[in-house]
Formats: C-alpha cells, sequence, structure tokens
C-alpha cells in the first residue's frame, strides 16, 4: 500500500484512478477484517486515501463534453466515470469509517456537481457503436434541464418539488445497480 502511495507523482491519469482504487479497495478489505475500531482504525490510511483522491481530482473528474451534453469519446466518458463512481464509494467508506469510530460524518458537498451515476444502458455497451447509440439516446434524454447531479438526491422528500421528483423517476428509469445502491443510501438519509 505504501508503494502504491509513495509511486503517486509518477501516475498518469489512468494510473491514478488504479492506484485509488486499489488503495480504496486494501483499505476497505482491512476495515471488513478488523471490523472493530479499536483494531483497524488507522487515520494514515484515510489520510492517503483522501491524497490520492485530491491527486485524482487534480487531473479531473468530468469531461468536459459531458457538462455539455456534446459528443464525446468512449474511453473519456469510462474515465470520468469510472472516477465519479470511485469518489462516491470513497465518501460512502469514509462515512463508515467515521461512524464506526464515532467521529462525525459530512454530506460530501464536494461532490454535489458531480453527475450521479450514469443509466445501466451506458454501462453495459459492449462495443463502442452500442455505447455511441445509447449515449445518443441518453443526451437526448437530459438534453432539457441539464444532466442528473448526485445533489439532487440531497433534498428531503418533504423540500423536492414536483420537477425535482419527475427527474429522479426518470433517472431511476434507466439507472444500474451501483446507482440503485447510491439512491437507496441517499433516500435512507434524507427520506
Amino acid at each position: 500500500m505504501d508503494d502504491l502511495y509513495d509511486s503517486r507523482a509518477k501516475y498518469d491519469q489512468v494510473e491514478l484512478l488504479a492506484a485509488l482504487q486499489a488503495y480504496l479497495l486494501y483499505t476497505m478489505m482491512l476495515f471488513f477484517h478488523y471490523h472493530t475500531k479499536d483494531e483497524f482504525v488507522n487515520t494514515d490510511f484515510m489520510v492517503k486515501l483522501q491524497d490520492l483522491a485530491g491527486d485524482v481530482v487534480g487531473k479531473g473528474t468530468v469531461c468536459l463534453t459531458d457538462t455539455t451534453l456534446s459528443p464525446q469519446a468512449w474511453e473519456s466518458w469510462i474515465m470520468a466515470s469510472a472516477t465519479q463512481r470511485t469518489l462516491f464509494v470513497l465518501s460512502l467508506f469514509d462515512n463508515l469509517v467515521n461512524f464506526t469510530v464515532g467521529s462525525p460524518s459530512f454530506i460530501a458537498t464536494e461532490l454535489a456537481e458531480l453527475l450521479a451515476p450514469a443509466s445501466k444502458r451506458l454501462w453495459s455497451a459492449s462495443t463502442r457503436e452500442i455505447w455511441k447509440k445509447a449515449y445518443d439516446q441518453y443526451r437526448r434524454e437530459w438534453s432539457l434541464g441539464g444532466q442528473f447531479l448526485i445533489s439532487e438526491l440531497w433534498v428531503a422528500d418533504g423540500q423536492r418539488d414536483v420537477e425535482g421528483r419527475k427527474r429522479i423517476e426518470r433517472w431511476l428509469s434507466g439507472v444500474d445497480e451501483f446507482g440503485m445502491m447510491i439512491y437507496s443510501v441517499t433516500s435512507h438519509t434524507y427520506g
């Protein structure tokens, strides 16, 4: 784990994301193996995870074309989506660790402008051509009102307007298992 962290300055964007994902997985494995706060919690692990996440964010979390719904490369979309998903998992894990040790948990407001997890059609596309068709349809579906942001799930049910509920329903109609897990957590938290 130290090698992953210490070598981070040499990584390109793909390698840096892979290092963050590997470090996160190793840390989660340790956490669930040593499932009591006295045995596991090593703040150094969590600080290094945050450092790696900061380095990844510095390399970019979204494709600029994602924010405008203009055409983009499959590879760029995969990198942006994988980065965003990794940051969501890191945030959830950070809150779990904080809860376990009795520290306060916080809403990850720094993630508010990230896109919510993309549709299952995009993630299950097995070829570039299938993905392109799915992405073109996705662009058409979200062209009015802008893309669906993760922060739209953070509004308490009683404070959500009709349009907000419709956007959530539209997002849910195509979401994959990861997105459904995120929805479950946020609806439990804010519902």
